[in-house]
């Protein structure tokens, strides 16, 4: 939009017009195109409504603008607790590949300790045919036999209590 006054001091200036309009003709001509100028400015200028709806416009954007860095605020925040997650997540990863690594280290030892029972058990049998042949052969009443007797009857109960333990260590 134009501005007569503006419009007004640069023509005097281009056309070297004094201040004294009266004598002047080259004010009078200004002062003219300016008024012109005017006419057609106002005439064809929706500076106004433009200004109205530019300003409309930047108000929205300006929301827009406002919802957007939030929006970020919450991505960043998001984020940041996303990667919090992510090393909790790697820490439980690495204690998890730690107790796995313990516990099949343990089965590992418990199927040894079972192989080692069954071999005991297998040896208990052998070593109480073994008692029963022996004790096939203490016939008589000497006092040797009697010894051996009871030599061999010490040596079942100590079997027996054996054998009580392994039954008790193969529950648990």
């Amino acid at each position: 939009k134009s501005d007569k006054l503006k419009f007004t001091t640069v023509c005097k200036t281009l056309l070297e017009a004094g201040d004294d309009e009266l004598e002047n003709y080259c004010g009078e001509v200004c002062f003219g195109l300016a008024e012109a100028v005017q006419g057609v400015s106002n005439q064809y200028s929706n500076s106004k409504k433009e200004i109205a709806k530019l300003e409309k416009i930047l108000v929205q954007k300006s929301g827009q603008l406002l919802d957007a860095k939030g929006r970020q605020g919450q991505c960043l925040h998001s984020k940041q607790n996303l990667e919090g997650f992510q090393t909790y997540l790697e820490s439980l990863d690495a204690e998890i590949v730690v107790r796995h690594e313990a516990v099949r280290k343990a089965e590992r030892e418990l199927d040894n300790a079972l192989w080692a029972l069954e071999d005991l058990e297998k040896k208990l049998a052998d070593q109480r045919e073994l008692e029963a042949a022996a004790a096939n052969l203490l016939t008589g009443a000497s006092k040797a036999v009697q010894e051996a007797k009871e030599g061999l009857a010490a040596v079942k109960k100590d079997e027996e209590q054996l054998l009580e333990l392994i039954a008790v260590a193969k529950t648990r």
